[in-house]
């Protein structure tokens, strides 16, 4: 869509990305805009070998990466016996927060207008909505973006068990946070803001679903 739009005036193009889980294919796209060298190492019963190769995938230009922003806002961190957590199916869960990527919990990492903020393995509206107003917003304020897109992942509300049950976030939280992205939208973008369905895995009731209802 950021090329289709090129000719159209649109040059900085912002990502945010709200699912419970941490954008990781997303933050790789964005890193690859810039060139980056990788080391792979391995051993054989023959022995140890390893290669270097360079990533580098841009869109437009070799600017792309001043003009692309990636915020994402999730949860991170240690899963612990003693949250309470469970799987969807009641099991106990415990370990690193899937994808366990992100930065640790509280961290929040700035760089090359990649933004993760790691809100720690358990969170609710209070938290959500102060990293929001606090950290995201001023973020794409400074960035100035010509269209937002938004990865509208569902699965940290409270009725969703693709979070453990350790995340609350309700129906007017996404209400909420699509409503202020907007506004930065009609602020900087002319009113574009692109909404992606993502993640959100509650659907009993149909019409009436937690998913539904968060949409």
């Amino acid at each position: 869509m950021a090329v289709c739009g090129a000719d159209k005036g649109i040059k900085r193009v912002a990502i945010v990305d709200f699912d419970v889980h941490h954008g990781n294919g997303t933050e790789e796209v964005v890193r690859n805009l810039l060139p980056s060298k990788h080391k792979f190492e391995s051993a054989t019963p023959f022995g140890s070998f390893s290669l270097s190769s360079w990533n580098y995938k841009p869109w437009l230009t070799e600017k792309d990466h001043e003009n692309v922003f990636f915020g994402s806002i999730h949860a991170c961190g240690t899963v612990t016996e003693d949250m309470g957590a469970k799987y969807a199916d009641g099991t106990p869960c415990a370990g690193p927060f899937y994808p366990g990527t992100g930065q640790d919990k509280t961290q929040v990492s700035v760089k090359d207008n990649i933004l993760n903020i790691a809100l720690g393995p358990k969170f609710g509206t209070a938290e959500f909505r102060e990293a929001v107003e606090s950290t995201l917003l001023p973020s794409l304020d400074r960035f100035k973006p010509d269209l937002i897109m938004v990865s509208a992942g569902f699965d940290a509300s409270v009725h969703d068990r693709m979070n453990y049950g350790l995340v609350t976030l309700c129906d007017d939280d996404y209400f909420w946070v699509t409503d202020r992205l907007r506004s930065v939208a009609e602020k900087w973008s002319a009113g574009r803001l692109v909404s992606v369905l993502e993640g959100g895995y509650n659907v009993i009731g149909d019409a009436l679903s937690p998913l539904a209802r968060c949409v």
